[in-house]
């Protein structure tokens, strides 16, 4: 087995190197980011990890680091069976909730996991918002905003990323009325 580094090729699993999470120089352009807009702007990392690297992550090399970070685990399809221990570990939210894979029906998700972790995403990319008319978009937010109603807990917004099949008409009234009904 082998990983790749652009400036030394393939190398064997072997010499790999796990980085120091707590090197502070790591994070330096991060922490200028939060001081200078993180009260102004959400302030959003991504790391490419596996459902497994972020656990481990969380819980073996980030605990001194767990009153600043916000942990969110970017999943497509299915994580519920990982879900409580990913909670477990400290992840704060999940994004996106891809409402079509399976075990992710949002309802069923909100009754398990509310005042557990955030749900971000949930309107369904794959049939509601390219082929549904603009009441069904309109329906499908509706649904989502009455779930948390007095709750919190949830980041309206897609299930994956809004493709070029999507008409826009659908994508304004998803916004449209996430705006109107959430004053």
């Amino acid at each position: 087995m082998s990983w790749f580094e652009p400036e030394k090729g393939f190398l064997p699993v072997h010499r790999y190197t796990t980085p120091n999470p707590l090197k502070t120089e790591s994070y330096k352009t991060s922490k200028e980011l939060i001081n200078t807009f993180g009260k102004e702007y959400a302030i959003c990392g991504i790391i490419s990890t596996t459902v497994f690297e972020s656990g481990w992550a969380l819980y073996k090399k980030l605990p001194l680091l767990y009153n600043e970070l916000y942990i969110t685990q970017h999943s497509c399809s299915s994580i519920t069976y990982v879900l409580d221990e990913l909670i477990g570990l400290g992840l704060n939210a999940i994004e996106p909730v891809q409402v079509r894979a399976y075990d992710m029906d949002f309802e069923s998700l909100v009754k398990r996991y509310a005042y557990k972790v955030v749900l971000q995403g949930s309107i369904d990319t794959q049939k509601t918002l390219p082929i549904g008319t603009i009441e069904d978009v309109r329906n499908e937010v509706l649904s989502r905003i009455r779930l948390f109603k007095d709750r919190g807990g949830s980041v309206l917004g897609p299930s994956q990323h809004l493709l070029q099949e999507i008409p826009i008409e659908n994508i304004l009234e998803m916004y449209k009325t996430a705006n109107e009904y959430t004053k």
